[in-house]
């Protein structure tokens, strides 16, 4: 397909979203759309920790059917899946964003739209708003506190703008994608198995998701789709 020479942009265009980087302190976002359910593997790869999706997980079912080969399991018999669930939002200046939602935080979402309501209305929802507190010297030691009545505060529907960056947006599943069962033992071979990190199988990462500094989570993220867009380059991806 060719471009007109004012429209082109002269380099690849990103396709996918920043993470919300949560600060310590009070944080703010609205849930704007559908949340992608996983429970993910975190592993150490050229100086990140990146996810690994666990099939045996169903997202539709939010079950373990155990239904697809969980390869990383198999390659790394010691290691533990954790919640990482991944919504889209817009942050507290509007911008289009996704976020690792933290499972106790997500908990008490849950508990206030008992009274509030689907958050995610484009009418009648309302932002997240909570305090994101150290409760200890390790980096593991963290709170986050939400705020139901600023929430409240901030029920509202979607301004015309808002609603015109969220009908935009690609769904979420396209840009999470989930690999098949094939992709991702190719994948694991390439990144662990076949390499000079073969020989330490069971220095499996088996840090939360929901833990992770927002920092680290959004480079993780990042270097997996950079990492598996490239080993995948050759077949038919769906990235």
């Amino acid at each position: 397909m060719a471009v007109g020479f004012g429209e082109a942009h002269g380099a690849a265009q990103k396709t996918g979203l920043e993470y919300v980087k949560l600060e310590f302190g009070v944080n703010e976002f609205r849930i704007v759309g559908p949340l992608r359910p996983r429970y993910a593997y975190w592993k150490d790869l050229k100086q990140n920790s990146i996810p690994v999706e666990c099939l045996s997980f169903d997202p539709e079912k939010e079950k373990f059917t155990n239904i697809e080969t969980d390869w990383f399991k198999h390659y790394f018999p010691g290691a533990k899946c954790v919640w990482s669930y991944v919504a889209t939002v817009l942050d507290k200046e509007g911008k289009p964003k996704l976020c690792g939602l933290k499972k106790k935080l997500f908990e008490q979402i849950q508990s206030t739209s008992k009274r509030l309501g689907d958050p995610t209305d484009p009418e009648t929802g309302w932002p997240v708003v909570f305090e994101k507190k150290k409760t200890g010297n390790n980096r593991f030691n963290v709170e986050y506190i939400l705020d139901p009545f600023a929430c409240q505060a901030g029920q509202r529907p979607l301004n015309e703008e808002e609603k015109e960056i969220v009908a935009s947006m690609k769904p979420i599943d396209e840009m999470i994608p989930r690999m098949s069962a094939d992709e991702q033992k190719a994948f694991i071979e390439s990144a662990w198995i076949n390499t000079e990190e073969a020989g330490d199988r069971e220095a499996v990462n088996e840090l939360s998701h929901n833990e992770y500094d927002d920092h680290d989570k959004a480079a993780a993220e990042s270097a997996a789709a950079k990492i598996v867009a490239a080993e995948l380059a050759k077949e038919d991806a769906p990235f």
